[in-house]
């Protein structure tokens, strides 16, 4: 029976060593949407390869979003009166990376009116000619790839492409015999998450020595966007001094209940860092530190957002701004960043209670601690010269003795 006991014991605790040695961890990079191009075209939406150091890819979640915008113009050129049945406007497309068929993303379409007989003017106007637009239509689509072969290729160094296509279209009854004129415009965007397993840190036992200075820069904190149980902060970095970055949050105006800590980008300006799990319908604080060896910098401004079911960006200057309510889809709202640009990696972090909050040091203590070395060193050069002093004296009585030999 004790065996058995025993082995069980074992078992248990092998099993407990071993679901605490890895953890699934997720970094984000967003490639943000262009601003709107004339159709038809094909464009690349390039995002950065999976970085296999973190650890191993489990799911790669992908995301393409994009707008179109169509216009028209239209004159009858007929001498009687014709309803006019015209479907024009614009569909952005994707290829998929697993090679399946390509996925609408936006379409923007017309529904026309009827005109009267022509009356001798091309002015798109009047009651035989009409000017309608912009017409527009936007989405986005998502796909979660978990197969070896696709996570394989999205592994590495350098970038993958997405496909992007826009057209525009036209069909139906009332082209004959009239003036027709149209445009259409899309923009897109693109944005992939990458599932691993990080493998949690041996902790040691080794001393621990610190030489860095106090952070004294402050990174910005100026966007906040609140879901239903999520807040996406944007954050525009400072470099000096500060290798990561500590998040501090809470539900009262000190946010400091909970805390997580990241290393930002090393190069590129605005990143973004979402924090999950939070508490429906709840007012929450964030305040952001530099942090290095010997602990933090001074907070930046604090930043205040309520979860909800609709998504709300909070700015540090201006009003909320309210985005859309219980669709299921993108859970972000556009933030003042520069087109085109990739955004850095985030991180996803369970809220966990830090249990401790950082104070100052004690300046007490420390001088205390910086006086022990002085008062010891005083101690041994002042036994140092003693011995020295010793010293000196029974050379100079031996000298002597010798010469009062040489003279007898």
């Amino acid at each position: 029976m004790y065996k058995k006991q025993l082995v069980s014991l074992v078992f248990t605790l092998f099993i407990l060593i071993s679901a605490q040695s890895a953890t699934a961890a997720t970094v984000n990079y967003d490639n943000n949407t262009t601003s709107f191009q004339q159709t038809d075209w094909v464009k690349e939406c390039k995002l950065p390869k999976f970085n296999t150091a973190l650890g191993p890819l489990t799911a790669a979640k992908v995301t393409v979003r994009g707008e179109v915008q169509s216009y028209l113009n239209y004159e009858n050129n007929n001498n009687a009166q014709r309803s006019v049945n015209l479907n024009i406007g614009a569909k952005l497309t994707y290829t998929k990376l697993d090679g399946a068929s390509s996925a609408a993303v936006a379409t923007a379409s017309f529904s026309n009116p009827s005109v009267s007989a022509r009356d001798g003017k091309i002015d798109y106007a009047g009651a035989s000619g009409f000017k309608m637009g912009p017409k527009t239509g936007s989405g986005f689509d998502v796909v979660t790839y978990t197969s070896s072969p696709i996570l394989s290729s999205l592994s590495g160094t350098g970038d993958f492409s997405i496909a992007v296509t826009a057209n525009d279209f036209m069909s139906g009854d009332g082209t004959a015999n009239a003036d027709i004129v149209t445009r259409s415009d899309a923009k897109y965007g693109c944005s992939v998450e990458y599932t691993y397993t990080a493998p949690t840190p041996t902790p040691t036992n080794a001393p621990y020595v610190c030489n860095d200075a106090k952070p004294t820069c402050k990174p910005d904190l100026f966007q906040v966007d609140a879901g239903a149980n999520f807040a996406k902060l944007y954050i525009n970095p400072c470099r000096e001094n500060c290798p990561k970055i500590q998040i501090f949050y809470g539900r009262t105006e000190s946010a400091d209940e909970y805390s997580a800590e990241m290393n930002p980008p090393t190069t590129g300006g605005v990143f973004t860092y979402t924090i999950s799990s939070l508490a429906p319908d709840t007012k929450y604080f964030f305040k952001i530190k530099c942090m290095n060896g010997c602990g933090t910098g001074d907070a930046g401004d604090i930043l205040s957002a309520t979860t909800s079911s609709c998504i709300t960006s909070y700015y540090r200057v201006g009003a909320p701004q309210k985005g859309a309510c219980g669709t299921g889809g993108s859970d972000t709202i556009a933030a003042a960043t520069t087109p085109g640009s990739v955004q850095g990696a985030v991180t996803t972090v369970t809220p966990k209670p830090s249990g401790t909050v950082l104070g100052a040091t004690s300046k007490g203590s420390v001088l205390a601690a910086a006086g022990s070395p002085y008062m010891w060193m005083t101690a041994v050069i002042g036994s140092a010269l003693i011995a020295f002093v010793a010293t000196l004296k029974t050379t100079s009585f031996s000298a002597g003795f010798k010469s009062r030999r040489r003279r007898g």
